[in-house]
């Protein structure tokens, strides 16, 4: 309540109420880019949307102070429902998290795409094999050189067959400019065969290890592009 200077009927104190004290302004919401925001079970439209250097916000204009439910959808990803307050200024809902099917689903592209390679390199392929690999555009000379530099070690090292036991993935993900970026491992045993070669005489012989390798994803609508992938030399 805010004192008018002026007396009402010349007698009494004129109190006018001021809002101010119950209003936020400006409050902002950061999400990840693309995500569907409903804040005290108001869906939020593109007007109140601000979007730069592939970062998101919602910027309500004013609002009044309290508690609010606050709910975040997002394709690919799951649902979000928090409790924040306006009288905070600002809240983030970037902790996202991707459905566990689609981390399962990089899983399981990681592990073919593990196999195309190899399949590729004891084939003597050069780099155009990797076709049958989605990749992202802006990548593709990235994972060429990764895959030339596989060869080549393998080649180097003459070897002649491989065997790749069961594959232990671990997936995390990274939401980075409206990106979701995925990183998969696959922690696995090997085993083959290569040639050596002794005082003129060849022979094959055994090998064995344990790689880590690390495949990197960038999931775009729905879509899983190799952007690179590493650890995979045989030792």
């Amino acid at each position: 309540m805010h004192l008018n200077s002026s007396k009402k009927f010349f007698l009494f104190q004129n109190w006018k109420p001021d809002l101010s004290d119950y209003i936020i302004k400006d409050f902002m919401i950061y999400v990840p880019k693309g995500a569907a925001v409903t804040l005290g079970g108001v869906n939020l439209s593109a007007d109140y949307l601000q979007e730069e250097n592939g970062s998101a916000k919602y910027v309500i204009p004013q609002i009044f102070k309290g508690y609010y439910e606050l709910k975040v959808t997002k394709e690919n990803m799951e649902d979000l429902t928090m409790t924040v307050n306006t009288a905070n200024g600002s809240c983030s809902a970037n902790t996202m998290k991707l459905k566990p099917e689609v981390m399962q689903k990089a899983v399981s592209q990681a592990a073919e795409d593990l196999k195309k390679i190899y399949k590729a390199v004891f084939e003597y392929k050069d780099a155009s094999a990797l076709k049958g690999i989605s990749i992202l555009p802006e990548s593709a000379n990235e994972v060429q050189d990764c895959y030339l530099y596989l060869a080549e070690r393998i080649w180097a090292g003459k070897k002649l067959s491989l065997v790749v036991g069961e594959i232990q993935p671990e997936a995390s993900c990274y939401n980075d400019d409206g990106r979701v970026t995925i990183y998969v491992n696959l922690n696995y045993d090997y085993s083959g065969l290569y040639e050596e070669t002794y005082w003129d005489e060849v022979t094959n012989q055994s090998y064995n290890g344990n790689n880590d390798a690390e495949f990197v994803y960038l999931l775009d609508d729905s879509k899983l592009q190799l952007t690179s992938f590493s650890n995979l030399e045989l030792y």
